[in-house]
């Protein structure tokens, strides 16, 4: 359950002890105030609080009242657990509060929630700013307890074996389309070489090497199954040949393949043989058209 501090409640004069009878008070002081005002609802601090919300915030206060007061005076943490908010990260002088076992515990559900959802939306949104939020947190230097892992990446382990288990199917389901005089490869395998869980597998964690590695293996498979059975570049069609360059990347990055690299270099040079055909024609063209106007303004 997200985790919303029962402090927000103080009042601004802020002289409520935490033992049983201050809260006692400070609790039926509030409930006296619903009474008072005849209203569904307070705004203390800027929040909008029902009677419910109330009893369950002094609820809350009853396990471990100091552990509530240490977060709330660490305006970042709090801004973390809270909403998300990632300026923690940049602060590690607010870290200091982590070598107490105690504390640490009582910390960890609210604390590995956002974070577990704060890296799978970096990976699932696939943008820039997703990328950049989750690069800064890893550069950091901020190192999440090992025993808080499993849970806070289980749902972005889960994204991105299933993105590779599906690739994989795609792949080995008739991956190749012969035509007439060229082969393909199915349009769907291109979605599956996707940058940006390359990039965010670069960023993570030890954790994740087992499902990097097993991107780089599918990515080398897309290569093998597009010039299987001999063909050669001339046997595939553009699209195709677009796809192959995709995997090589993928492929060199992950796992340092030299026939991906020179694959990647024989490809460059032909799209630049193939560049300078395209060149040579328009300038025959041109040259035709001036030799054309040429002899029709000499006839003139």
């Amino acid at each position: 359950m997200k985790y919303t501090s029962p402090l927000h409640l103080l009042p601004a004069h802020n002289n409520v002890t935490l033992d049983a009878p201050g809260l006692k008070r400070w609790k039926q002081e509030l409930l006296l105030q619903f009474e008072l005002n005849q209203s569904a609802t307070l705004k203390i601090n800027e929040q909008e609080y029902d009677k419910n919300s109330v009893l369950e915030a002094f609820e809350l206060l009853k396990d471990s009242p100091e552990h509530h007061l240490r977060l709330y005076a660490n305006t970042s943490l709090l801004d973390f657990i809270e909403h998300g908010y990632i300026d923690f990260f940049d602060h590690p002088k607010n870290w200091a509060d982590w070598i107490n076992k105690e504390y640490l515990e009582w910390l960890r559900p609210g604390f590995v929630e956002q974070f577990g959802k704060l890296v799978y939306e970096c990976t699932s949104k696939e943008d820039e700013a997703s990328k950049k939020a989750l690069k800064k947190i890893y550069d950091s230097g901020f190192v999440l307890p090992e025993a808080w892992r499993d849970e806070a990446y289980q749902k972005t382990y889960r994204l991105l074996s299933h993105h590779i288990e599906s690739a994989e199917a795609t792949l080995h389901e008739n991956p190749v389309i012969i035509g007439e005089k060229v082969a393909s490869l199915k349009p769907e395998i291109d979605e599956y070489l996707n940058e940006h869980y390359l990039d965010i597998l670069d960023i993570l964690p030890n954790n994740f090497e087992g499902i990097r590695e097993d991107y780089g293996d599918f990515a080398h498979n897309v290569i093998y199954y597009a010039f299987s059975e001999g063909r050669r570049y001339y046997h595939l069609d553009k699209e195709t040949m677009l796809t192959v360059a995709k995997a090589a990347e993928i492929d060199v990055r992950i796992r340092d393949d030299e026939y991906a690299k020179k694959l990647l270099k024989d490809i460059k040079k032909r799209d630049k043989r193939a560049e300078g055909c395209v060149w040579f024609i328009v300038i025959g063209v041109l040259w035709g058209i001036y030799k054309l106007f040429a002899a029709l303004l000499g006839g003139a």
